[in-house]
Formats: C-alpha cells, sequence, structure tokens
C-alpha cells in the first residue's frame, strides 16, 4: 500500500518535470528567435542609416566638384 502511493506521487512528480522542461525548452528557443529578428532588424537599421549618411557625403562632393 506505502509502495503504491510512493509510486503514484513519484509519476506525478515526474509528469510535472517533464512538463516543465519542455515548457523551459519551448521558452528559450522562443526567445531565442525573438532576439535574433530582433538584432537581425536592428543591424538593418544601422546599415541603411550608414548607407544614407555615405550617400548625403557623396552628393556633396558631387556639389563640390561642380561648384
Amino acid at each position: 500500500m506505502i509502495d503504491s502511493v510512493h509510486i503514484e506521487q513519484s509519476t506525478h512528480n515526474s509528469v510535472y518535470i517533464n512538463t516543465f522542461i519542455w515548457l523551459d525548452i519551448i521558452i528559450i528557443h522562443v526567445l531565442l528567435f525573438v532576439a535574433f529578428n530582433a538584432y537581425h532588424k536592428y543591424r538593418a537599421t544601422i546599415l541603411r542609416q550608414k548607407v544614407a549618411t555615405l550617400e548625403k557625403l557623396w552628393l556633396l562632393e558631387i556639389n563640390k566638384k561642380k561648384a
């Protein structure tokens, strides 16, 4: 009788632990995916700003050569 109660409790605990582990794994992967996408959007924004700055410099150089 005591052994059967112990087995039921350990089974319940292992199911809880397995569920917790799977949720952690899923949450970690979702967070990594979001962080990866946010980083790439950030880098794309920085690159666009650099390109815009270089285009302004290029236009200034062209205007200086014309004048």
